[in-house]
């Protein structure tokens, strides 16, 4: 039974039907399907968590009531100063408590000997309850974005991060590695001239020659990048159906086959890097059922090998991705894994069985996308 999983909120990614499209997508330009979101102010006290970051320091929650004390003197209300080590105490045994690190806190104590009711305060201790993944607040941090891009970003007194807008991006910018196809002056169905987006986000000139989209896809250098290729799903390459849940697929009655392709994704970043898989609609193409499966770095040639997949196998999408819920997706908790330098397989099939009566159910041009969602 074919399923639809919708998750949280996305980008969209939508094949743009024409003669020429591009298969790498910029991750702040108008093909972008992530980036930013403007968070919510977060609470008063440090929560256990890290909150959502703000699009500036200091923004109020417009759909909050402002604090109390709102516009008076931040002095007034900070406190005494927190007790300096050494200096004297009046009260014996009391603690004190000052914060530290990211959101976290340190204590001293008051010391004495002898009876006299004072001493002095001791050393404060090492910080603790720190926040999770937090920061510490007035730091800066610059970090790359989009295509070339840079941004800043600040750490608010509740130890997240504010995040400025990506800057600098070259015009009609691409994702390094990403290639751009183009059909214009191609007799032959289904081949393009092609051109590589370069490491300065740019791309070169096309090929003077006509060929087969890419099996193999490169993916970006940073979170939100997209990269794409072209699948063919035609009837001369079928396989029996696969089912089930890796790693223990299942393998459907032998008469039941599908069309399928096997592609590469490489990593050639130097961490490991979490990205989601999924099919779009192609330039030309039409929406038709597929499935989702990713193995390691070598391909599958037996049923044994085809059955102990990695993540999949998914006959349903997330569709804020696929932009179909017939469409498969990779994503969320079966987003896949690739190591620092390495290379996944991925199995891309039509769902439906082949029949030659109508083969528009599951033969076709299919985009299959891969998007960064997280480097380690």
């Amino acid at each position: 039974m074919r399923g639809v999983r919708a998750w949280g909120a996305r980008g969209v990614v939508a094949a743009a039907l024409g003669v020429a499209w591009v298969v790498g997508c910029s991750a702040s330009g108008s093909d972008d399907v992530g980036g930013d979101t403007t968070p919510t102010e977060p609470p008063t006290a440090p929560p256990s968590t890290l909150p959502p970051a703000r699009s500036s320091p200091g923004e109020l929650d417009a759909s909050k009531p402002p604090p109390k004390d709102a516009g008076k003197d931040s002095t007034v209300d900070a406190g005494p100063p927190p007790p300096v080590p050494g200096t004297t105490c009046a009260l014996r045994d009391e603690i004190k408590k000052k914060t530290c690190g990211a959101c976290g806190e340190q204590s001293t104590v008051c010391l004495g000997a002898g009876d006299a009711g004072g001493g002095t305060w001791s050393e404060y201790g090492s910080c603790t309850s720190e926040l999770a993944g937090g920061c510490v607040p007035g730091t800066t941090a610059t970090e790359a974005c989009g295509n070339c891009g840079t941004r800043t970003k600040t750490c608010s007194q509740y130890c997240s991060y504010a995040v400025a807008a990506c800057k600098g991006e070259p015009v009609s910018s691409c994702v390094p590695g990403s290639v751009d196809l183009a059909n214009a002056g191609c007799a032959t169905a289904d081949t393009y001239h092609q051109r590589t987006c370069a490491s300065t986000c740019t791309y070169g000139n096309f090929g003077l020659t006509c060929d087969a989209a890419p099996t193999s896809i490169a993916i970006g250098p940073t979170v939100g990048n997209v990269t794409s290729t072209i699948v063919t799903l035609t009837s001369t390459q079928t396989t029996t159906r696969l089912g089930g849940t890796c790693p223990a697929g299942t393998l459907t009655a032998a008469a039941t086959v599908t069309p399928y392709a096997y592609l590469k994704v490489h990593n050639p970043l130097a961490k490991s890097v979490v990205v989601s898989v999924y099919d779009t609609v192609a330039p030309g193409g039409v929406v038709f059922p597929t499935i989702l499966a990713s193995y390691g770095a070598a391909t599958p040639t037996t049923d044994v090998q085809r059955k102990a997949c990695v993540k999949g196998l998914n006959d349903f999408g997330d569709d804020l991705l696929t932009g179909d819920s017939d469409f498969a997706s990779l994503s969320d908790t079966d987003a896949v894994t690739i190591p620092a330098g390495g290379t996944v397989t991925i199995y891309d099939a039509a769902y439906n069985k082949y029949s030659a009566a109508n083969p528009a159910l599951s033969t076709g041009k299919v985009k299959l996308n891969v998007r960064v969602e997280q480097i380690n």
